[in-house]
């Protein structure tokens, strides 16, 4: 995944946000078999969490309604060649909460993992602790304005097929851009909060005019820290919301309709953890 870095925003700095979001996100392919030859196709994306001592992937509601129910579940998580699957049979669907209308919400969801995951997914990936980002937040939730926001995910537009090469019969790159910008509270509804991440389309901007396949995607908060010698540099990454809906495009911009902390911390961690439970 890469970034899309505002005009006043180092490169570098855009790199290091990048990266550190990055660790933590995942994409869902389905495999498909057609003509004897196997295909993917991107499902959406979640993030990487971790609940007392079970691991999910946070992700939307309606991305789960788009996974396969039997056989395997892919995993996009490496910009290296190779294919991650799980076997569904170990995975538990958590639908946490949807709405009637797409655009309002809610649409939330997990994956909780079995207690045993893959070696490549514990080698390549970490998760957020979220019990240890509600107490930081608790502690002193930051401000909206501060810092920056990173939505992480991958766009379906941006995949590609290539020919075979490195023993593989095809080759598939999913890809996705992680823009860094700002927020706006969006007013909630009920006992879910929502907030509104704009990203900017056109010959100017790499992200695609639809970004399908980011939903699920988490949304963070990047709190920053000049140093002596004047360098920025993140000093911490609050996973801060999930994406859902994105809006039309008006004067270059679209707005991606997520849920805030509230939504992730008081009621999908909630509900992982009470599925552990049960």
């Amino acid at each position: 995944m890469a970034e899309l870095v505002p005009s006043d925003l180092s490169q570098s700095l855009a790199s290091e946000i990048g990266q550190l979001v990055a660790a933590f996100s995942i994409g869902f392919a389905q495999a498909s078999r057609s003509s004897n030859q196997l295909d993917a196709h991107l499902r959406g994306s979640g993030t990487l969490v971790q609940v007392r001592s079970t691991r999910a992937i946070l992700t939307a509601h309606h991305v789960l309604d788009a996974l396969p129910t039997s056989g395997e579940l892919g995993l996009i998580m490496s910009p290296y060649v190779g294919a991650h699957t799980v076997e569904v049979e170990a995975l538990q669907y958590l639908k946490i909460a949807r709405g009637t209308e797409d655009e309002q919400g809610p649409d939330l969801g997990a994956v909780i993992l079995p207690a045993v995951l893959p070696s490549s997914l514990t080698a390549k990936k970490s998760f957020a602790n979220l019990d240890k980002h509600w107490e930081r937040i608790a502690s002193g939730q930051p401000e909206l304005r501060d810092g920056l926001w990173c939505l992480c995910g991958l766009q379906d537009a941006l995949t590609r097929d290539f020919e075979p090469a490195l023993g593989f019969k095809k080759l598939k790159r999913f890809a996705g851009f992680c823009p860094i910008g700002q927020v706006n509270e969006a007013p909630p509804i009920e006992n879910y909060d929502y907030l509104s991440f704009p990203i900017p389309h056109g010959p100017n901007s790499p992200m695609p005019g639809n970004i399908g396949g980011t939903s699920g995607g988490g949304l963070w908060q990047i709190l920053l820290k000049q140093e002596a010698d004047c360098r920025i540099r993140p000093v911490d990454c609050l996973l801060s919301g999930l994406a859902f809906y994105q809006g039309p495009i008006e004067n270059g911009w679209s707005r991606v309709r997520c849920h805030g902390r509230k939504s992730v911390y008081d009621i999908a961690r909630n509900a992982i953890q009470n599925a552990i439970a049960m």
